[in-house]
């Protein structure tokens, strides 16, 4: 299990993290990765919307709290793009709390 985002139907939730350009070949390759096609969403960065591609993995068995090291890995992930300690205990209690 990693981590995951979900639709909550609450315009005021949020989902925290980077928004990077790649080519569509990485794309292919990143999805190939992944085992799963990735979802067209809008997301809105710094005041202008724009149409993202994400991936969104099927619930398999139990769900719950991301291992302590994908975790830490997300929270150095915010911490590199600048996030705030305030954003980034948020995150954390979210995913230990699911």
């Amino acid at each position: 299990m990693a981590a995951n985002i979900k639709e909550t139907g609450n315009n005021q939730d949020v989902v925290y993290g980077a928004i990077y350009l790649i080519s569509h070949r990485k794309l292919g390759v990143l999805t190939d990765y992944e085992h799963v096609k990735p979802v067209t969403v809008t997301v809105e960065s710094q005041g202008t919307q724009i149409l993202a591609q994400i991936y969104i993995f099927p619930k398999k068995g139990a769900t719950g709290r991301p291992p302590d090291a994908y975790l830490n890995t997300m929270l150095e992930g915010l911490r590199q793009h600048g996030y705030k300690e305030d954003v980034i205990e948020k995150v954390r209690h979210i995913a230990q709390n699911p």
